[in-house]
Order: C-alpha cells, then sequence, then structure tokens
C-alpha cells in the first residue's frame, strides 16, 4: 500500500473494473449486472462502473484506462504463482515452475507501474496478491519504488485494519 506525495483526493468518482482476461471479465459483468442498477452500470465511460478488457502490462498504459483516468485509487490484484495452493494441495506442485514466480513478478511490476501512470497525485495504489513468495509481493513493491516510485512512498496500514 503507497501513495503519492499529496493528501487531497476526491470523493466523489467512478469505479472502472479492468480484466483482461474475457472470461473472467464476462463473469465480473454477470455479477455486477445482478447487484447494479442498470443506470449505474455501463461498460462505457459514462457510467459510475465501468469494464474494461485490456491487458495493463502491455508495456505502455492503455488508451482505454487513460481515458478513465486519473483515478483516486487503483487495486492492483495481480495474477500471481498461487504458491499459496502448493501448501493446502500436493497436486498444484505438479503444475508450478520456479520460473513463473519471476516472470510473475515482471509482470506484475509492469502492472504496478501502470498503476502509477493512472492514479492522481494523492491517490493511493493497492497493491495485492495471494502468493507467499516474497519475489512476488514485497519483492515488487521495492523495485517499484526503486525503478519508478518518485513521489510515491509505502503507507501501513490503517490502524483499523490491524484487528481483521
Amino acid at each position: 500500500l503507497f501513495s503519492t506525495a499529496s493528501d487531497e483526493v476526491s470523493k466523489a468518482g467512478r469505479l472502472v473494473c479492468n480484466e483482461m482476461s474475457r472470461p473472467r471479465l464476462q463473469r465480473l459483468q454477470r455479477v455486477m449486472s445482478s447487484f447494479l442498477p442498470a443506470e449505474v452500470l455501463n461498460a462505457g465511460a459514462t457510467g459510475r462502473v465501468a469494464l474494461s478488457n485490456v491487458d495493463a502490462a502491455s508495456g505502455s498504459v492503455p488508451v482505454p484506462l487513460q481515458r478513465l483516468a486519473p483515478f483516486d485509487y487503483v487495486l492492483v490484484d495481480a495474477p500471481c504463482t498461487s504458491d499459496r495452493h502448493l501448501v493446502r494441495q500436493g497436486s498444484a506442485l505438479a503444475h508450478w515452475a520456479a520460473g513463473a514466480v519471476k516472470a510473475n513478478a515482471e509482470r506484475q511490476l509492469e502492472l504496478v507501474r501502470c498503476a502509477a501512470a493512472l492514479v492522481k497525485p494523492g491517490g493511493l495504489i493497492l497493491y495485492v496478491t495471494c502468493a507467499l513468495s516474497e519475489v512476488e509481493n514485497d519483492g515488487v513493491v521495492q523495485k517499484f519504488l526503486k525503478k519508478f516510485g518518485q513521489g510515491f512512498a509505502p503507507e501501513p496500514p490503517p490502524e483499523h485494519t490491524k484487528a481483521l
């Protein structure tokens, strides 16, 4: 969790959900449609909730996301190796490869870099994975801060979340 230098963040806004996988985006669309009224959910740039289907780790900030930016908050729920499954399911070990950790960390770094280009000054980026690997967690954050993080600083979790 880290933020830019300014403390001023707008209270009004829109929720933009970007999912690179079309099947996952379609599932998200169905879930959102079942909970939100049609006038709130809009696939375009005019709704309070917008869904997009672009690769945010492509090396440049995707134009559809640029058009909706800047954002007050960006949640990067990064795809990871899911190495936590190795602990619970021995069968998952057959599908795991050591090189996947490094490849995922590189993709995750690009996702955070993209988020940094989209968040407004004073905004917040929350980076999360389900990985246990330090390379995919603190390693990505530290590398981002070192290479691209001018104006960003890590933030401790809010006090009320420590009890969770």
